[in-house]
């Protein structure tokens, strides 16, 4: 209980968050905390935010804070409930409070919580409530199955849902949950921004179904994460034909680790160019390993029209003429790219070679540049460091990971970072010393 004592001085003292992260309260600590929030004469007053991940509060700790929120002296506003098992019941008894014309809630972070389809019916349920402020929801990692996701299908399409970000990631949903969920997005009333369904299984017909939703007038969403899914290049091509749509507007797109080979690379090529794609975000990276799709994905960072400026692709395989094609766009007047994530794709010296070339040209607008886990050795590595000296817009090269380089190189790129006082580079502790202040 001293760690509870002690957030509960904390907060008496004016300070608005409290911090009790792995610190194991139990629904004791809990409903002692709790008793504070509800106290009309408390001097804890204003917005509050509870960190309270990894603390077994069980779903009777959770019943204990779902009453205090119910007190109009209760004013938390974002809440970590991360890894506490507070189960359905749990999850009914915060949904209860929500409903609430005084709860302030507008971020609620459930991961991991043993939530089944019955808590998502409620936490739904409270979705829809006009008086309900919630605009951030993370339910990631509970199964909740189809079940769930209908009911959150519902709540998305109600005048009164003010979510706008919506974490589902690991939380057994397949191809069936996400045609009940794709839809929602398509309606007038659904105020979704963010959408997060990693780890589900989905393929084909989800894909197809949330292409079709991207398409839609009505369709808000700005970020879709779909990592670690079955995409394949039949669903990447048809999310590559929605980024083309006027109605499209989609900025940040996650694919990795999904299978996508070279139709569906190529696919995504063609969306770049497209003057209605705006994507400025792609994460490509852990797909099918061959080096095919990947020079025409590159030659469409040098179209007028391609937005990108994050561009991640780690663990792939990128062949010398997509190194190639890659170096030329970054020379491109119009190119936009500033962060360039290429760890793990076997870059060697040669390729290597070309992007320096490119770093050093006046029109690269590369700011972030990540080469951990290639073939570069000392001598390329050298390279690179100048750029940092050179390019003005060059803020970071991470080379850790590579070919040890020889101790005349380690002293050379130690004196070049030296001279570039704005630039850092991270070769590991091993190889160079930490900057001096």
């Amino acid at each position: 209980m001293e760690a509870v004592q002690k957030a509960i001085e904390y907060l008496h003292a004016g300070n608005r968050g409290v911090n009790l992260i792995g610190k194991k309260i139990g629904s004791d600590g809990m409903k002692l905390l709790a008793s504070e929030f509800a106290n009309e004469d408390t001097s804890i007053k204003g917005p509050l935010c509870l960190f309270l991940t990894d603390n077994s509060i069980g779903d009777e700790g959770c019943a204990a804070l779902a009453s205090a929120m119910q007190s109009a002296h209760c004013t938390v506003q974002i809440l970590h409930l991360l890894l506490n098992g507070i189960g359905d019941e749990g999850c009914a008894a915060l949904a209860s409070a929500m409903q609430l014309p005084h709860c302030a809630l507008d971020a609620l972070i459930l991961e991991r919580n043993k939530i089944g389809a019955d808590g998502c019916v409620a936490l739904a349920a409270a979705l829809q409530s006009p008086h309900c402020p919630l605009t951030h929801l993370d339910l990631s990692s509970n199964e909740f199955g189809t079940e769930g996701c209908a009911a959150l299908a519902a709540a998305l399409q109600s005048p009164h849902c003010t979510l706008d970000t919506l974490l589902l990631g690991d939380c057994w949903i397949c191809d069936e949950g996400c045609l009940a969920l794709a839809p929602a997005l398509e309606s007038p009333h659904c105020p979704l921004t963010t959408l997060d369904l990693s780890r589900n299984n989905l393929g084909g017909e989800a894909s197809t179904a949330l292409a079709s939703a991207l398409q839609s007038p009505h369709c808000s969403l700005a970020s879709l994460y779909l990592t670690r899914n079955s995409v394949w290049d039949d669903g990447c091509a048809s999310i590559a034909t929605a980024l083309q749509s006027p109605h499209c507007k989609l900025e940040k797109l996650s694919l990795d680790d999904n299978r996508i080979g070279e139709e569906g690379r190529v696919a995504l090529a063609t969306a770049l160019q497209s003057p209605h794609c705006t994507l400025t975000a792609l994460e490509l990276g852990k797909n099918v390993r061959d080096d095919k799709g990947y020079e025409s994905l590159m030659t469409a960072l040098q179209s007028p029209h391609c937005k990108l400026v994050q561009l991640s692709l780690p663990y792939s395989k990128l062949g010398v003429k997509a190194c190639v094609a890659l170096a030329n766009a970054l020379t491109f007047p119009h190119n936009k790219v500033a962060v360039l994530k290429l760890h793990d794709v076997e870059m060697d010296d040669r390729a290597c070679g070309q992007l320096a070339a490119a770093l050093l040209n006046e029109h690269c607008n590369l700011a972030v540049l990540d080469l951990c886990g290639n073939r570069i050795t000392g001598l390329c590595g050298l390279l690179l460091v100048r750029c940092l000296v050179e390019n003005k817009s060059l803020h970071y090269i991470d080379l850790s990971h590579n070919k040890e380089f020889p101790t005349a190189l380690k002293a050379r790129i130690y004196t070049l970072v030296q001279l570039s006082r704005e630039g850092i580079v991270d070769i590991s502790r091993k190889l160079v010393p930490e900057l001096p202040n």
